[in-house]
């Protein structure tokens, strides 16, 4: 998608900071952290929201959830962390490309992810 900021972080179009990358999945730091460790897991591959995702891609989905427990064991204190997927507009989604927002250590009283 031409217009989505994940994708363009995806093709190294604008900068980002990226804490790891696989084949098919990128980690970014959130530029507005709501805790004291809060990473967002992107698959790069192009999926608007997770009821957008295919039988295809749950392959993608598990991906992501490993890339998840590869986090908690490379931070230190990250043991204990959240795993967050808002999926459309009434749910706090702004980015219409899905990721998991992975939060650890001190969290912000904000909900609001």
């Amino acid at each position: 998608m031409n217009d989505c900021i994940f994708c363009k972080i995806i093709n190294k179009t604008i900068p980002s900071d990226i804490v790891v990358e696989s084949e098919n999945v990128i980690v970014i730091k959130d530029i507005a952290p709501k805790a004291s460790l809060h990473l967002l897991i992107i698959p790069k591959k192009h999926i608007k929201d997770i009821v957008s995702f295919e039988h295809r891609d749950f392959e993608l989905g598990s991906q992501m959830l490993l890339m998840a427990k590869f986090l908690s064991d490379k931070f230190d204190n990250a043991k204990n962390f959240r795993l967050v997927i808002n999926n459309g507009v009434q749910a706090g989604q702004a980015i219409f490309h899905v990721h998991m927002h992975f939060l650890s250590g001190d969290m912000s009283e904000s909900t609001n992810l």
